[in-house]
């Protein structure tokens, strides 16, 4: 339903003298000037007789035909003299003198919504194309690819001058010859000596398109972008033709050699018979060997290794330099997934960059240096400087390629230590364990167990502390309640001097091999015990949780039930 009253729709406006339109004004009017009467190309004679042959230029419409003519009602007569006058007091010349047709090119198709075929060839055509903008410049050229590997169409594969393929995203480079190969106007402007006002008389990008047959090849020239924003314009060669093309167009021809980088800057590592014993039964890598963090923006090495004793802990990580510390799986998973799944770039910076391009990125002295070895398999990130859009600069071993990154996919570039730290004090699955003593100021408990298996091949438990026999199944609640015991705050200050620990909780292992674990809990505040692992700081943990540990080891050893955590 309209909003306006049926009466406002009823009614018609009073007459009222009219603006002739531009078909019935005489002398200059589009009717005396079809567009198939356009003034011919700027070619030479022989490039004329060549373009007879080629399929660069389209043909023009000799039909001769005009569009009949139709009476308008006064209603939209008027609503369009309103318009006119509206811009005329906007001050839109500029608008009125770009994107208004001239009377001869109404006649024509320049107004039509379909597009103009400046250009039609096919890509196996190109023997070459030379881009210049205001980037730079840089040139591609096609080879016949081997049979399934073409990067575009034509079974072609794309290269760049002076850049080495592996550099190179070669489908991205077939799209600018696809581009190149089939050239489309949204209309045309006309002609016009003041290439100035378009922009043309200093291109932004001149393309010049090398055929395989000489018929083929043209330049093209990209000027400004139309003030509405919907297009560039363009020329082709010496045509005196100017046409408005769209923005994907434009985009293609100012587009920097740096935006055809092969983003898959590393590769996952593949599993071969020398390095199977890295991955699981499913072929995911779930091992390394060594994977250290260093650089201007960590003054201590950080060194990491699996766990060694994974199979019956949830501690995936060991953190074994500068302190030895259990690490967060989620966190060390962000840097571990650049060797399980790869790493892939959000684009380039520079091929080949210069001492002075290197420094002007922060390359010159990383603020982070990332190295990973898996078997033979060896790896070097280097971080930059984060640039003021949010990416950071990172280089691939000796590869001279400065790739871009967010900084989604370098998260743990700013951590330092305790940033790695796991909050779990420890997760040992209890059958590797071989006794657990709670130390505190008024008793010292070592529980000792015995592990048997019973007819169902299930696992046993049998608990001893000090000759007394406790409850198995009270244990195995008080065990959970242990590995519950979590820290956060995470720090590297030491614990306060000349405070007594609170608690002191040994775990040994049945494997003699493996050292055991200590960990230390000392009053920080009324809120909050400062916790030790191995003698290295790692946080603090609360003062409920280390006071209820405290008491249910009395009570355990009092033979009381403990609850189910």
């Amino acid at each position: 339903m309209s909003d306006f009253p049926e009466k406002d729709l009823d009614r018609q406006p009073e007459p009222a003298e009219e603006p002739r339109p531009a078909a019935e004004a005489g002398a200059g009017g589009a009717e005396e000037h079809p567009a198939d009467s356009a003034p011919p190309s700027a070619l030479t004679a022989a490039e004329q007789a060549a373009a007879g042959d080629s399929t660069i230029f389209t043909k023009p419409d000799h039909s001769g035909k005009k569009p009949p003519k139709k009476k308008g009602s006064h209603l939209v007569r008027n609503v369009v003299a309103a318009l006119i006058a509206l811009c005329v007091l906007a001050g839109a010349v500029l608008a009125v003198y770009m994107f208004i047709p001239k009377p001869e090119e109404e006649a024509g198709s320049s107004s039509s919504s379909m597009d103009i075929q400046l250009v039609s060839l096919s890509t196996a055509d190109i023997a070459r194309i030379d881009l210049q903008n205001q980037t730079g410049s840089y040139s591609i050229y096609p080879t016949e690819a081997a049979e399934g590997m073409g990067s575009g169409t034509e079974g072609l594969t794309w290269h760049m001058d002076g850049v080495t393929d592996e550099y190179i995203d070669a489908y991205a480079l077939s799209a600018l010859a696809d581009g190149c190969a089939s050239v489309q106007a949204q209309r045309r402007i006309g002609e016009d000596g003041d290439l100035a006002a378009y922009g043309l008389d200093a291109p932004r990008a001149t393309a010049v398109v090398t055929g395989q047959n000489e018929a083929d090849s043209y330049a093209l020239y990209v000027g400004n972008d139309a003030p509405t924003g919907d297009g560039a314009y363009i020329r082709i060669g010496d045509d005196p033709q100017i046409y408005l093309a769209g923005t994907y167009l434009r985009d293609i021809f100012l587009r920097d050699k740096v935006y055809y980088t092969n983003v898959n800057m590393v590769q996952s590592v593949a599993r071969t018979s020398g390095n199977s014993s890295y991955f699981d039964d499913s072929g995911n890598l779930r091992s390394f060997d060594l994977i250290t963090i260093s650089g201007k923006d960590h003054p201590e090495t950080m060194e990491f290794i699996p766990n060694p004793y994974a199979e019956t802990s949830l501690i995936p990580y060991l953190m074994r330099s500068p302190v030895t510390q259990n690490v967060m799986g989620d966190v060390f998973d962000s840097v571990f997934k650049i060797l399980s799944t790869g790493l892939t770039a959000d684009g380039g910076f520079a091929f080949y960059p210069t001492p002075e391009q290197l420094a002007s990125y922060g390359l010159d002295n990383p603020g982070t240096v990332v190295n990973f070895k898996v078997g033979a398999t060896d790896l070097i990130l280097r971080v930059g400087t984060l640039t003021e859009d949010g990416y950071y600069p990172v280089t691939v071993n000796d590869r001279q390629v400065i790739y871009k990154l967010e900084t989604a996919s370098l998260s743990f570039v700013e951590l330092d230590p305790a940033g790695y730290f796991s909050s779990v004090l420890f997760m040992d699955d209890i059958v590797s364990v071989k006794s657990l003593e709670m130390k505190t100021a008024d008793s010292d408990h070592v529980y000792s167990f015995t592990h048997g298996v019973d007819q169902n091949d299930a696992a046993t438990l049998e608990v001893d502390c000090g000759g007394k026999a406790i409850v198995t199944a009270d244990f195995r609640n008080f065990y959970q309640y242990v590995l519950r015991c979590p820290a956060s705050d995470f720090t590297l200050d030491a614990a306060p001097a000349g405070v007594e620990p609170s608690l002191v909780l040994t775990v040994r292992y049945l494997d003699d091999a493996r050292p055991a674990l200590e960990i230390r809990f000392v009053r920080q505040s009324d809120r909050r015990y400062h916790v030790t692992v191995n003698g290295t700081p790692l946080g603090f943990a609360a003062v409920n949780t280390v006071d209820q540990l405290i008491r249910y080891d009395a009570d355990l050893y009092a033979g009381k039930e403990i609850p189910t955590p």
